[in-house]
């Protein structure tokens, strides 16, 4: 017997296996009181869900003398939910099939949304079948045991019809959670992130052919291991992925952290899942990293490349974590939806560990119907990854011909976009963790917006690809937040002060030369800088937050979940410039074309760019439970002048509302004199039919007068009261 992944060309084969397993379970009994109708309509249901499972989950078998004689399917629930809900749907919503009546289904997505919630760490067993003939021999319990230890970074759910196979998941440590009317819950919790990795002294399996010369700059011999449930994929840098039928010998090396550091940026850590496994005949846990999407994103430095970085090798040293985030204005959500990529474990964890510190860290963590605050207003999606270019800064020629030198290679890195669903503000994150440039360059090249994506292997600039594939535009400055985890005292001013100016460092101190910057070297001398506690040095400056220390030191979820507190701060605030920044555009380009409009119009303008402003009121000065936070936030506000930004914004609202003001006198003068006009008139008839009309009408006539008198001293009322009213 073998393992085998199911392809395209087995599907009828499993389909006929599992509606064999399933014709008589009391899930499916409602399809049809005919046996043979049930079947046909079974192997219907399963030929699609199988397809599902082999383009977005699980899908293995067990063939025996060249027949599949069992088979396992699952897939990430919320993954399939929010990417694919046609699939989604044909699994649990099915409508033509009349599996489960609208209560069952209520019951269902309530057990869902109780224990998996928004996790996108749930693998979602939904069948396992074994042929009758190969039943209680342990088939379908090794097939359950394959999933946990080839995926031990996910959760698994399931719902068990068949009481007998409650052994199987007892036995594997699943937890049964609730019963319904038909079926038994079951989960089984991941232990990863229970297990410590000792990173003072780290191993860590690489592929056995792996060159760690080309990446450690020294050959390091380690110990041969067999890996099971491992395949390699060999390319010019080999990389693992996880396969239930395989196993592979892999090179256990001993390293310390900043080679974890080097090993991490040569394979892009973005793409990968970060994997602890415990040493067998030991209680010590190794590292390894796998890429499920098997596509290599190594980072490969080219010779010119190799050259520019030998002499600049003191920066190319520091491996840091490097947030980007601009302020920013969508056109259409629906649009960003659509966008929904490939699934990546690294980027879930980013956006899990923002929406705790959405709920948690400010005002208070209960969703209110009635309640519209920031935290229902904010939602925050992936957009997938794009591959960007550095170049060095363009210098001034007169030949016409523009020259750009590359710096490094292109690296990927993730976009995620958090927007304000009521209004049409939000923040573009740029991810690249244990990033694979020159820093101070990459930092350089995002303030002067010479930061390139390169896509179907042409070049364009980022804001131009950001507003063509996503219509989101840039609205204000884009803020960098670094953390190096290395010791403060380690780090010499002058490399600090060059990234806190955003400016390229030049280790021999050409060009621009150190930063003598006096606010620079006042705010470095400070050991700490803005910390507020001892285990970091944190300095903040016009575009930038930085944090340096060795305690930064972590597996790639515990530096996510230290940074995405800052990166939170940063988030808010840039919400605010955003919304700042799009008023104040609304507003000049009002402005610039004011002669072009009516008094009326004038009005209608106004009253919409303060209307749409004032829907952004939620993001002003959001307070934190912490004071800590609090101060942190203050902190990152006064670097980033955001109140200076604002006061920018309350100068150009009192022109407008100026006027505002001269416009409405406009109108209230107009009006008035139609009015005035319209009495006139009214009483100049009445007194005309007295002198002229022989016929005594005097009712009338009399009534006319009256009309024009009241008109005019309506219009004297309502000119005070329009006044009394603007005020």
């Amino acid at each position: 017997m073998q393992i085998k992944k199911i392809t395209k060309q087995d599907i009828l084969s499993i389909a006929d296996l599992a509606s064999e397993n399933f014709i008589d379970d009391v899930f499916y009994l409602e399809l049809s009181s005919d046996r043979n109708t049930r079947k046909t309509k079974l192997e219907d249901i399963f030929e699609k869900s199988i397809k599902i499972c082999i383009n977005h989950g699980i899908a293995y078998g067990v063939e025996d003398n060249g027949e599949y004689i069992a088979f396992v399917l699952a897939f990430n629930y919320n993954h399939l939910l929010n990417c694919y809900p046609d699939e989604y749907n044909h699994i649990f919503r099915s409508n033509d099939n009349r599996i489960i009546d609208e209560k069952l289904s209520n019951e269902w997505s309530s057990i869902y949304k109780k224990y998996i919630g928004d996790s996108k760490e749930y693998l979602y067993l939904l069948a396992i079948g074994v042929k009758e003939d190969y039943r209680r021999r342990g088939i379908a319990t090794l097939l359950v045991k394959k999933i946990q230890d080839t995926y031990p970074q996910y959760n698994i759910f399931s719902d068990v019809s068949n009481a007998d196979s409650l052994t199987l998941y007892k036995e594997l440590d699943f937890e049964i959670l609730e019963k319904n009317s038909q079926c038994l819950f079951v989960r089984y919790l991941s232990q990863q992130d229970s297990s410590d990795v000792n990173l003072s002294f780290i191993k860590l399996a690489v592929p056995i052919n792996l060159d760690t010369k080309k990446i450690f700059g020294k050959e390091i011999k380690g110990q041969s291991i067999t890996l099971n449930n491992i395949q390699v994929v060999n390319e010019y840098n080999p990389f693992f992925i996880q396969s239930l039928n395989s196993e592979t010998t892999a090179n256990l090396l001993n390293i310390n952290y900043e080679e974890l550091l080097l090993y991490q940026r040569h394979i892009n850590v973005l793409y990968y899942t970060e994997i602890k496994y415990k040493e067998v005949n030991g209680d010590n846990y190794y590292l390894l990293y796998v890429n499920n999407n098997a596509k290599s994103k190594n980072l490969v430095l080219g010779e010119d490349t190799k050259i520019v970085l030998s002499e600049k090798n003191y920066e190319w040293d520091f491996i840091s974590d490097c947030f980007i985030s601009i302020p920013i204005k969508y056109k259409d959500i629906a649009l960003l939806k659509s966008n929904c990529s490939e699934d990546n474990f690294l980027i879930n964890r980013i956006l899990d560990s923002l929406n705790h510190r959405t709920n948690y860290e400010s005002g208070i963590p209960i969703n209110n119907l009635n309640n519209n605050g920031f935290k229902d207003r904010i939602e925050r999606i992936y957009l997938g990854s794009i591959k960007i270019q550095i170049y060095s800064e363009n210098y001034i020629t007169f030949n016409g011909v523009e020259c750009n030198e590359k710096i490094c290679e292109p690296v990927d890195v993730g976009l995620i976009v958090s927007i304000d669903k009521i209004a049409n503000g939000g923040v573009l994150h740029i991810v690249s963790l244990s990033c694979g440039l020159l820093i101070s360059q990459y930092l350089d090249s995002v303030v002067r917006n010479q930061v390139s994506v390169i896509s179907d292997g042409s070049v364009e600039n980022l804001y131009s690809y950001l507003s063509n594939n996503f219509n989101i535009y840039k609205m204000g400055t884009a803020k960098s937040f670094l953390t190096i985890p290395k010791d403060r005292t380690s780090i010499p001013d002058e490399f600090l002060a060059s990234l806190l100016f955003c400016e390229t460092y030049y280790n021999n101190g050409e060009e621009l030369g150190k930063v003598v910057d006096k606010e620079i070297r006042k705010l470095l001398s400070d050991e700490c800088g803005y910390a507020q506690y001892d285990y970091a040095s944190v300095y903040m400056y016009s575009n930038i937050v930085l944090q340096t220390s060795e305690f930064l030191k972590g597996t790639t979820t515990e530096r996510i979940i230290t940074e995405s507190i800052t990166l939170f701060y940063i988030e808010l605030l840039l919400f605010e410039e955003s919304a700042i920044n799009i008023a104040n555009q609304e507003i000049i380009l009002f402005l610039s074309n004011l002669d072009n409009y009516s008094p009326s119009t004038v009005l209608d303008n106004i009253n919409v760019i303060i209307s749409d402003y004032s829907k952004t009121i939620d993001f002003w000065d959001v307070q934190m439970n912490y004071a800590s936070s609090k101060k942190s936030i203050d902190n990152i506000r006064s670097a980033f002048q955001i109140e200076a930004l604002s006061n920018i914004f309350k100068r150009n609202l009192d022109q407008l509302l100026m006027i505002y003001d001269t416009r409405s006198d406009i109108i209230d003068k107009r009006e008035s004199s139609i009015l005035t006009s319209i009495g006139a008139i009214f009483t100049v008839m009445s007194l005309m039919d007295l002198i002229v009309v022989k016929e005594k009408r005097p009712a009338l006539i009399v009534g006319t007068f009256i009309v024009g008198f009241v008109i005019i001293l309506k219009n004297l009322i309502f000119k005070r009261d329009f006044k009394r009213r603007k005020r």
